[in-house]
């Protein structure tokens, strides 16, 4: 690794982008190094698959290099390119609600969980098994409660800093994630 690229790994979100202003792509890539994993963890959650995660975590960097100079420092960066990144999962969803169903309307979603359907719940589910349960009920719920949830969890963001990116209030989060665990307590039950 070069001495630059180092020393672009210790410069503040401020001092990368100012640089990229100045014409120095690298500092465009370390912002993406260091932004990159957790937009892509959120965006699974929040896209439901990994091609979709794909493809909106780069419309999400897309963005991000073309309207960089146009960040007024509100916010973080972290902040600010999650905001992008779940609007752009937000009007993937609202894309998808506009197609046909895919399962036949008298299938309810939540019957490809385990232990649905009048099947006795196995005694222990495997970790695979659990982590697929998750992620079916987290589909089904609302998508505030969604990125919410998923930004607390997966992301160790504060109420602050997920309502920056949600373009809501701390409390507004707060409910939104209470509801999600209530939601997926009472999906899951003791199936986990």
């Amino acid at each position: 690794m070069a001495a630059s690229d180092i020393s672009r790994d210790l410069l503040s979100d401020t001092e990368l982008k100012e640089r990229f202003l100045e014409g120095d792509e690298k500092s465009f890539d370390a912002i993406v190094l260091r932004y990159e994993s957790l937009v892509r963890a959120i965006l699974y959650r929040l896209a439901g698959n990994p091609e979709d995660a794909e493809d909106v975590a780069q419309e999400t960097f897309l963005r991000v290099y073309s309207h960089l100079g146009g960040f007024r420092g509100e916010a973080s960066l972290k902040t600010w390119i999650l905001r992008i990144a779940t609007n752009l999962a937000r009007d993937l969803q609202r894309r998808r609600e506009r197609r046909p169903p895919i399962l036949p309307l008298e299938e309810p979603a939540l019957k490809a969980l385990p232990g649905s359907q009048g099947e006795s719940p196995p005694a222990r589910l495997s970790l695979k098994e659990k982590t697929r349960a998750v992620a079916a009920a987290l589909d089904l719920l609302p998508f505030k409660q969604r990125a919410a949830l998923t930004m607390k969890v997966i992301g160790d963001m504060s109420y602050e800093e997920i309502a920056a990116a949600l373009d809501t209030t701390a409390n507004s989060v707060k409910s939104s994630a209470h509801l999600a665990r209530k939601r997926l307590l009472g999906m899951l039950g003791d199936r986990l």
